[in-house]
């Protein structure tokens, strides 16, 4: 999966060319010029609208942020933060799933989320129920 940036220059996507999934950016149209955006692995890379900022996942299921300043030939990207651990369950990591969504701004972020209390709740079945309404 890759993502462009608005400006249309850079791509955003993942590969495990060194062993593990990493998030890099790379020039677009090709120019041979990529960096590796992630440090310790990285998944579901998104653009924050303006381009100032690209967000992934990462393995431990923390939501992480790179400042990023761009122009046609180069890529200036800062280390990575992380902004808060989520609550996203996966057996295994997929390349094209899409677990959050990131508002123009890059503040706010839609999550999907799995907690203990979504296990279904037992359904009760009442057979003849009508005879109750009788009485």
């Amino acid at each position: 999966m890759s993502l462009k940036l608005p400006d249309g220059r850079w791509l955003a996507y993942i590969s495990n060319e060194t062993g593990s999934y990493e998030v890099y950016a790379e020039s677009f149209p090709a120019t041979g010029f990529k960096r590796q955006v992630s440090t310790q692995g990285g998944f579901e890379p998104q653009w924050r609208r303006d381009g100032k900022e690209l967000f992934y996942m990462a393995p431990n299921q923390t939501l992480m942020a790179v400042g990023v300043t761009s122009n046609p030939t180069t890529l200036v990207v800062s280390p990575p933060k992380a902004l808060f651990a989520t609550r996203i369950k996966w057996m295994e990591i997929q390349a094209v799933a899409h677990h959050y969504a990131v508002s123009p701004d890059g503040q706010r972020f839609l999550m999907t989320s799995a907690t203990d209390e979504a296990q279904s709740s037992p359904i009760t079945v009442m057979l003849n129920w009508t005879a109750v309404l009788k009485k």
